[in-house]
């Protein structure tokens, strides 16, 4: 790995290398993530994670950790890091690393203890529900002790000692396999070469993981631990360990390893964060889903959408464009058909929202620019038709078509867009009614591209009427509302008004969108993105203090998001053309920077709105990774014409 590297002065710093996390997702819902000390410090953490096939759970966790100790000459060096009640951190492996690099399915540490010194790698398959760790002995000899710590749980529960655990095991091909309760699959855990497994069945008691600390829930778990392997290795010497849901046949884990492992041929931040969108794709029931991030969310049809025209930036092919469009076409066809019996996907959440229609002609827009307008005709002029006819004839649930063209949501109930945070009792903690400003700049876009796609005149009279409405609605002389419902003029500055510059086809005059990226720039512009309501509102809270009821309150009232600065750099750059170029590029340097923090590689759900505007949430969010880079594609393709 050549780009994402950190040095033993880092490593060895907990306060730093702590705060570090990685995760290594493959195609199919396993994960591997921890720390880059392999310090767990959520319950989401562990060496490995599998979807989960049980009623009522989405992920198991069946790995927390792997702790490896190297044995010379009597002396053992245990490579691991673990924090216990009161802040005690046992071993202290960190002080045995030298290097840790990152790449797009792996990670590797460079350890030195004694004599010895030994690499890391760890690597999920991309298409089996498998972990491959690899210990490659660089210089000197040593005996390996291999000590998985088992949970077997989902991922968003803990674990603590009790007496139902399965402690039997069955011998597999040079190692064990297991399963400590009723229900849950086989774990079968492995080494290339012949060693010894050692049964201690004993609990680990009192690890902590101060995140979900932070966050307000428990803190707290015990680990079970089967026993350990060991074995001989020379210098020179690779030897793998595996665990899987099925058994592995141990004379093959080096060829598997060395196909599945991805060459590193990152040479920008912006090659790492292609990578992590392909990273967000998951395999199921033939289908390939986008997830929203990890990790505990599931595929979003809003944040879907949103992403398309992301991964259009970052050069993904039109097939797999294709099949991401068709998948969500296909639900939103389905909620216009006229069929009681509807027959969703599953797998999908949320496709009924009044906005998703709206952001995915807006991806099919995206898609005329980049694969040529005859060809996003060819495939999806039918849908865009069909959608503008269904939301016209006022057939859409959940949108209402009012006499002056424009969209009317009912949002005081129930989250209609994408501000969608709720309190203990379902109700919207940031309502957002009536007339929304995203909404209907959207909604002129789509017209507006509709006519251009099909030269259908009766879209462009329309598009008219909604023009003169949006701008008689919404424009309050400086900015433009947030929302209008009824006597309800939302005058908060939120970063929803930059779509109207950032879209293609704008209702706005000129001084109009400068007057709105000025503001946009002063109030809500961050080094990691733009404030979702501005710091001079009586109701901007700045941070996720509090627990989960505090970071839901902040999460629309100042949080800071990544994924907005693709609207801002495309309204900034239209409205400031080449003059502008030069700070709108600055602008992005920041999270530039975030790329080797928090989850390294990748961008948080969200940050805090202010200094030193720190992660909260989730620890990779795709809509943000893809607007991110379709921010910098904007920038690239500005500086090369």
């Amino acid at each position: 790995m050549g780009y994402l590297k950190f040095d033993n002065l880092m490593l060895a710093d907990l306060g730093q290398s702590l705060q570090k996390e990685i995760i290594i997702p493959n195609r199919l819902g396993a994960y591997y993530s921890t720390t880059t000390v392999g310090c767990n410090t959520r319950k989401y953490h562990g060496a490995f994670v599998v979807p989960a096939e049980m009623e009522g759970k989405q992920r198991l966790l069946l790995i927390s950790a792997i702790d490896e100790t190297l044995i010379q000459n009597g002396a053992e060096y245990n490579l691991g890091v673990h924090e216990y009640t009161s802040g005690h951190f046992s071993p202290n492996g960190q002080n045995y690393m030298r290097l840790f690099s990152y790449a797009q399915n792996s990670a590797t540490t460079t350890y030195r203890a004694g004599g010895t010194l030994i690499e890391k790698c760890v690597m999920v398959c991309e298409d089996e529900n498998r972990l491959i760790v690899r210990y490659k002995v660089i210089s000197g000899n040593t005996t390996i002790k291999i000590e998985p710590m088992l949970a077997f749980r989902d991922t968003a529960e803990l674990c603590v000692e009790n007496g139902n655990v399965h402690k039997e095991y069955k011998a597999s091909d040079n190692g064990i396999a297991l399963s400590l309760y009723d229900k849950y699959p086989m774990l079968y855990m492995q080494i290339s070469k012949k060693g010894e497994f050692t049964a201690t069945g004993l609990w680990k008691k009192g690890l902590e993981y101060f995140n979900e600390r932070d966050r307000g829930y428990h803190d707290r778990e015990d680990l079970y631990v089967a026993g350990h392997f060991t074995v001989e290795a020379k210098e020179g010497e690779e030897i793998y360990f595996t665990a899987g849901l099925n058994e592995a046949n141990p004379k093959v884990l080096e060829k598997t390893f060395n196909s599945q492992i991805k060459k590193d041929d990152t040479d920008s931040i912006y090659d790492i964060l292609k990578q992590t969108v392909n990273g967000m794709f998951i395999k199921k029931d033939g289908k390939s889903y986008m997830l929203a991030g990890y990790p505990w969310y599931k595929c979003v049809a809003r944040n879907v959408a949103i992403s398309i025209p992301g991964m259009i930036a970052s050069g993904a092919n039109a097939k797999d464009i294709d099949e991401t469009l068709n998948l969500l076409g296909a639900e939103i066809e389905k909620m216009m058909s006229e069929s009681e019996e509807k027959d969703y996907d599953q797998n999908i959440i949320g496709i009924d929202q009044p906005d998703v229609m709206l952001w995915y002609v807006k991806a099919i827009q995206d898609y005329a620019e980049a694969f040529g307008k005859s060809a996003a005709k060819k495939k999806y002029g039918n849908v865009v038709c069909n959608i503008v006819d269904f939301i016209k004839a006022g057939l859409h649930n959940n949108i209402e078509f009012t006499n002056n063209g424009l969209l009317y949501i009912h949002g005081w109930q129930r989250p209609m867009t994408w501000m969608n945070a709720v309190g203990a009792f379902g109700e919207p903690i940031t309502p957002r009614s009536g007339w929304t400003v995203e909404i209907n700049a959207l909604w002129y876009d789509i017209l507006k591209f509709a006519t251009d796609l099909t030269g259908n005149d009766i879209y462009n009279q329309l598009t008219e009427k909604v023009g003169d409405s949006f701008v008689a609605t919404f424009w309050n002389g400086t900015y433009l509302f947030d929302f209008v419902d009824g006597d309800h003029f939302e005058r908060s500055v939120r970063p929803n008004m930059l779509w109207a510059v950032a879209l293609k086809y704008s209702p706005l005059n000129g001084d109009q969108q400068k007057a709105i990226v000025d503001m946009s720039t002063r109030e809500l512009l961050t080094p990691k993105g733009i404030r979702s309501l501005s710091p001079y509102s009586n109701n901007f809270h700045w941070n996720g203090a509090g627990g989960q009821q505090g970071r839901d309150y902040s999460a629309f009232q100042g949080a800071v998001y990544p994924w907005l600065m693709g609207a801002y750099i495309e309204s900034y750059l239209r409205v400031y053309k080449q003059s502008g170029y030069a700070f709108a590029e600055r602008s992005m340097h920041g999270l530039e920077d975030e790329v080797f923090n928090n989850t390294i590689g990748t961008f948080s759900e969200m940050y805090d709105g202010t200094a030193p505007y720190k992660s909260c949430e989730g620890m990779s969010y795709g809509m943000n990774v893809c607007e991110v880079i379709r921010a910098k594609h904007l920038l690239s393709k500005f500086e090369a014409e």
